[in-house]
């Protein structure tokens, strides 16, 4: 999302992923270009139609401990990170629920 100032374009594209982004860290791939501002991109995102939301390093459909791909002990640490779906819990995608 740092390459370019059109984020509307990006989403009616078909972007499903705004890859890492950061407030607090330089983009180590392009880092003569600053991250754009989370609640600039979150307005951009609703404005589309879509929720900004934090996913873990683990994609939500591999999240799920009954998938067999996390050990046990990671399952669970997942688990308490997560919300319900597999994304994590931020300010943008609120709290988890119980399933």
């Amino acid at each position: 999302p740092n390459l370019t100032l059109d984020h509307r374009a990006l989403i009616d594209a078909g972007i499903n992923d705004w890859g890492g982004i950061s407030p607090v860290t330089s983009d180590f791939i392009n880092p003569e270009r600053a991250w754009p501002e989370i609640d600039a991109l979150a307005r951009t995102t609703v404005a589309a139609g879509y929720e900004l939301a934090e996913r873990l390093t683990v994609y939500p459909e591999y999240a799920r401990a009954d998938r067999g791909y996390l050990a046990p002990r990671l399952a669970k640490r997942v688990f308490d990170l997560s919300r319900e779906g597999g994304l994590a819990v931020n300010q943008y995608a609120g709290t988890r629920t119980a399933s």
